[in-house]
C-alpha cells in the first residue's frame, strides 16, 4: 500500500512540474469588441481556433489562463483579426496591449522573452493561414521544383536561424527552439501542399481542369512521406490540422492517379477504415474539422452524419464535451424552411449575372446598399446583428440593399435556408463560377477576397464607395451615404 501510494505521489508530483498555467494579462485600447477569442488547447489539441473566448470588463481589461504542459502556440483574435500570438511555455506569463485604430490592429506584448516574442510575431506577419496562403501563392508562381525546393529550404533556414541566436544568447529554452523547428516545418509543408494545389484551375478556354504536372507531385509526395502522418505530438502543433488536411486531399489525388479530385467525403474516412492516420490522428482531425466547419457557419446535413460516424468510432473521446454544443444549433438550423422571408425575394434570373456591373444594371435608377456575404462566414453573419438599425437607415435615404452569397452550388439549401433564419429582407443572389471569380479579382487585383463586403452604389449607377462601412459601423455608414 505504501509502494502505491509512493508512485501515486511521485506522478502527480511530475505531472505538476509539467503542466503550469500561464497567465495574459491583456488590455483594449479604442472600441471594445463583442467578443475576443484565443486559441487554446482543447483536450489537449491545437486548431480549434475560435473555441475559447475572454472575459473583458468595462475598460477593456482581460485575463486569460490556461494549463499547458509544454510550449503552446496561444492566437488572439480582435473582432475575428488577429491581434498577435504569444510563445507561451508553462508558468510564464505574459501581458498585450492591443490597439485599433480605423481597422488596422497593433499589439505590444510585455515578457520575459520579449525578443522572441516580438520575432515571432514579425515572422508570421500577422494571419497565421493568411502567411501560409501567401507563401503558397509564392511557390505556385514558380515554374520549377527545384526553385521551390531551394526557395523553401532557403526560407526555412532563416526562419530557425533566427531563434537559434535567441538560443544561444540564452533569450529562449530548447523546449521553445524546438517548438519553433516544428511548427516552422509543417509551415512549410502546408505552403507547399496549397502552392500545388493551386496550380490546379479550370481553362475556360479549353472547358477542362488542368493538373499539375508529375514533378510538383513528386516533390509534394516526398516531403509529406518525410514528415508522415502519425507523429504523435502532432494534435498539439498550430498547423497539425492543416497539415492532417493536406495529406488527406494528397493521398485522394494519389488514389486518383493525381487526376482532378472528384470525391472529398469526410464520411469516407470512416467507412472506408483507411490507414492514412494513426487512431488518435483521425480523431483529432475529424473533431478540428468539425469544430472548424461549426464555428464558420457550416450548415449542411451530412455534417450531422459525419458527428454520428464520430461517434460511432470514438465513443470516449475527449471532444464530444466540446462538439455536442456546437452541433445542437445545427440540429435545430435543419428545421428551417428554404422559403423567403417577408419582404424578400431573389434577384430576377440571377444565375445568369456575371458581375457587378451586371448586378447594378437590374436596378435602374435606384441607389444600392450591397452586402457580399457567405454563410460560412462568421463575421458576415455577426452583421446580420444590426440589420434592423441598417434597415431603418437605409429606408430613411431610398437605398436598397442586396445580398450578394459566395456560397458554392453544394451550399444552396443552407443559404436559403440562412436568408430564412435571420429574416433577411430585400433582394438575394448567389453567385455563379463567373460572378464570384470576377467578385475575389475586383475586390483585389492578387484574385483574393475579404469578406464581409460592402458596396454604396449612387442612383447613376455608379460606385460611390468600394469598401462600405459595415452595419456594425452605423455612424461611418450614414457618414458615407451623406455623400450620395
Amino acid at each position: 500500500m505504501k509502494l502505491k501510494l509512493l508512485l501515486l505521489l511521485i506522478c502527480l508530483t511530475a505531472f505538476c512540474a509539467i503542466a503550469k498555467p500561464i497567465t495574459i494579462k491583456g488590455k483594449i485600447n479604442g472600441k471594445l469588441p463583442e467578443i475576443l477569442y484565443y486559441t487554446a488547447p482543447v483536450n489537449g489539441s491545437s486548431g480549434f481556433d475560435f473555441s475559447h473566448k475572454a472575459k473583458m470588463d468595462a475598460h477593456g481589461n482581460f485575463e486569460i489562463k490556461v494549463d499547458i504542459d509544454a510550449v503552446t502556440f496561444i492566437d488572439i483574435y480582435y473582432k475575428y483579426q488577429p491581434a498577435g500570438s504569444i510563445v507561451a511555455t508553462p508558468g510564464n506569463t505574459y501581458g498585450i496591449t492591443i490597439t485599433e485604430t480605423d481597422g488596422k490592429i497593433n499589439s505590444v506584448f510585455t515578457a520575459k522573452d520579449l525578443e522572441a516574442q516580438n520575432a515571432y510575431n514579425t515572422m508570421l506577419g500577422g494571419n497565421r493561414m493568411s502567411s501560409a496562403l501567401s507563401f503558397a501563392q509564392e511557390i505556385r508562381n514558380l515554374g520549377t521544383t527545384n526553385a521551390i525546393q531551394k526557395l523553401i529550404n532557403d526560407k526555412e533556414k532563416g526562419d530557425v536561424a533566427r531563434f537559434q541566436s535567441l538560443y544561444n544568447a540564452k533569450v529562449i529554452s530548447p523546449d521553445f527552439l524546438e517548438a519553433i523547428k516544428t511548427e516552422r516545418k509543417y509551415f512549410y509543408a502546408i505552403a507547399l501542399g496549397y502552392g500545388i494545389m493551386n496550380k490546379e484551375y479550370f481553362d475556360e478556354k479549353t472547358n477542362s481542369v488542368i493538373s499539375p504536372t508529375p514533378e510538383f507531385f513528386k516533390l509534394w509526395g516526398t516531403m509529406l512521406n518525410k514528415y508522415g502522418a502519425n507523429f504523435d505530438e502532432l494534435h498539439k502543433n498550430p498547423y497539425g490540422y492543416h497539415y492532417l488536411q493536406i495529406y488527406k486531399v494528397y493521398k485522394l489525388y494519389e488514389d486518383a492517379n493525381f487526376k482532378p479530385i472528384v470525391n472529398n467525403n469526410m464520411l469516407d474516412l470512416f467507412n472506408t477504415k483507411i490507414t492514412w492516420f494513426t487512431s488518435a490522428n483521425l480523431e483529432y482531425y475529424v473533431a478540428a474539422s468539425l469544430s472548424f466547419d461549426l464555428t464558420e457557419g457550416m450548415k449542411e446535413e451530412v455534417i450531422l452524419d459525419i458527428y454520428d460516424a464520430f461517434k460511432k468510432e470514438f465513443p470516449k473521446s475527449g471532444y464530444i464535451k466540446y462538439l455536442d454544443p456546437l452541433i445542437a444549433p445545427l440540429a435545430e438550423f435543419r428545421k428551417q424552411k428554404t422559403s423567403l422571408p417577408a419582404n424578400a425575394s431573389f434577384v430576377n434570373d440571377y444565375e445568369n449575372i456575371n458581375s457587378v456591373d451586371e448586378l447594378i444594371k437590374k436596378f435602374p435608377g435606384k441607389k444600392l446598399y450591397i452586402d457580399v456575404w457567405a454563410t460560412w462566414c462568421g463575421p458576415c453573419r455577426d452583421e446580420f446583428k444590426y440589420k434592423a438599425e441598417l434597415y431603418k437607415l437605409l429606408k430613411a435615404n431610398d437605398i436598397t440593399v442586396v445580398y450578394v452569397s459566395i456560397d458554392d452550388s453544394e451550399r444552396d439549401e443552407a443559404w436559403k435556408k440562412m436568408i430564412n433564419y435571420y429574416g433577411l429582407e430585400s433582394y438575394h443572389i448567389r453567385t455563379n463560377k463567373t460572378f464570384s471569380n470576377q467578385l475575389y479579382h475586383f475586390f483585389n487585383v492578387s484574385g483574393t477576397i475579404a469578406i464581409p463586403w460592402y458596396i454604396l452604389v449612387g442612383a447613376d449607377g455608379v460606385i460611390a464607395s468600394k469598401y462600405a462601412p459595415p452595419p456594425s459601423e452605423m455612424d461611418k455608414l450614414e457618414k458615407e451615404i451623406s455623400k450620395l
